[in-house]
């Protein structure tokens, strides 16, 4: 069975060897009960009950939702079980106030070649209020290196992390798991293995502006958090498997991190006229810039761009 448009039900059961495949926006005010295949990967699931409801990821085909709205503001999560992340390859938004989506750290927000999921606005313009997420979240940021038309060689890429919980090492680095093919990055540093490094190297992969001196720092550590408003500036040869050691050629990774997520007014402080601050976007969302720097018309920003040459081909 295939659900087109938008359809509106209160419990649903999916007997074994049934199958429902949904293409538009379907609306669950009760249950769901699945013994067959619930395909939401190209629709969209709105919660709308007016009592407490939960879910499973293991629910939907491939544990994906393209997709999800939240509406029921009575209480609205994700079951607490091992191993059963939802994935979510579109947006999650929400359509009501005062609803509270617990994720019982069983969120993920997919990132491929194709697409990136993001957190709509939770406020939709300021017409709900009350709105939040609890639990920590997994967010992916693809970054489409290698030698294939319309990908990228080895780069800087300026990048800032939505989350706060986890440390370098445990998640760019992915607890330093080489094997982990596909994810994270290698870290390079004066301080080498002994400050948590891959490897030792003079010039770091990792580094921050310094407002003070108007310079590029490695970190000192890989054991310091991830999250810094301020973003960093990586060195990206591809996922954990690629290192700087050896001639290898570049490939697609993921770098992605876990933790509670960035949400609402964020309040950064600024250096004095005619001085620089680099400065990420600290959401899983898109950043509209008209709405954030000052119509003055002596305000501006520059964007990093891995994609131009620049003196050395980096970007």
């Amino acid at each position: 069975v295939q659900a087109i448009g938008s359809v509106a039900i209160h419990d649903i059961t999916i007997q074994p060897n049934a199958s429902l495949t949904v293409k538009g926006v379907f609306k669950v005010s009760g249950i769901i009960t699945n013994s067959g295949v619930f395909n939401a990967s190209e629709g969209t699931i709105e919660f709308n009950g007016s009592s407490a409801q939960s879910f499973s990821g293991s629910y939907f085909f491939n544990k994906t939702i393209k997709n999800l709205i939240l509406t029921n503001a009575s209480g609205l999560s994700l079951n607490a079980v091992a191993n059963d992340t939802l994935n979510i390859t579109g947006t999650v938004s929400f359509a009501n106030s005062n609803v509270v989506f617990n994720t019982n750290d069983n969120l993920t927000l997919k990132s491929s070649a194709s697409a990136t999921a993001n957190i709509a606005d939770i406020t939709n313009n300021g017409i709900y209020s009350g709105n939040n997420i609890v639990g920590n979240v997994i967010v992916e940021h693809y970054i489409n290196t290698g030698k294939a038309t319309g990908q990228m060689s080895k780069k800087w890429v300026f990048v800032g992390f939505p989350t706060q919980g986890q440390s370098v090492k445990e998640s760019l680095m992915e607890n330093g798991n080489i094997k982990s093919t596909g994810y994270g990055v290698q870290i390079t540093g004066a301080g080498g293995t002994a400050s948590g490094f891959d490897l030792a190297s003079p010039s770091p992969s990792m580094k921050y502006y310094n407002e003070s001196n108007g310079t590029w720092t490695g970190i000192a550590k890989t054991s310091d958090p991830v999250y810094d408003a301020n973003g960093y500036m990586i060195f990206v040869r591809g996922d954990r498997s690629v290192d700087g050691k050896t001639i290898t050629d570049p490939n697609p990774t993921n770098l992605r991190t876990k933790g509670k997520l960035i949400l609402g007014d964020q309040v950064l402080t600024l250096p004095a006229n005619n001085m620089f601050a680099s400065v990420a976007n600290p959401f899983a969302s898109d950043v509209d810039m008209r709405n954030v720097i000052q119509s003055t018309g002596s305000d501006f920003f520059y964007v990093w761009n891995p994609l131009l040459g620049g003196n050395y081909g980096y970007g």
